[in-house]
């Protein structure tokens, strides 16, 4: 099956903005929404989202979410590469705001 590569702007949630606001990251949102979009161009699905630690106060992250047909190997390079670029985009102490999550999905 053959799926078309395109960029859709994402619909970002408000908690994701209010969120970013609080954490002071906002600047950096924008970067790393089209940086994921870029970085993940045969995802099937890129979604946004707060995610809480239930266990933990206050533990929010902002997760930005893909489904890919990616293959381990693949998968672990291309975590690397949005990690590179998002210690490129946001200073040091404000990464842990932001988090990866691939799902693997067959091609």
């Amino acid at each position: 099956m053959n799926h078309a590569t395109q960029t859709v702007p994402l619909a970002v949630p408000p908690e994701v903005l209010i969120l970013a606001e609080e954490q002071g990251v906002a600047e950096y949102l924008p970067t790393m929404l089209e940086t994921t979009q870029r970085l993940f161009p045969k995802a099937r699905r890129v979604a946004v989202r707060v995610d809480e630690d239930p266990e933990i106060a206050d533990d929010r992250h902002i997760v930005f979410e893909v489904d890919v047909p990616l293959g381990v190997p693949e998968a672990l390079a291309a975590q690397r590469r949005w990690n590179d670029a998002l210690f490129a985009c946001c200073p040091a102490p404000l990464v842990c705001v932001f988090r990866l999550s691939m799902n693997l999905i067959p091609a």
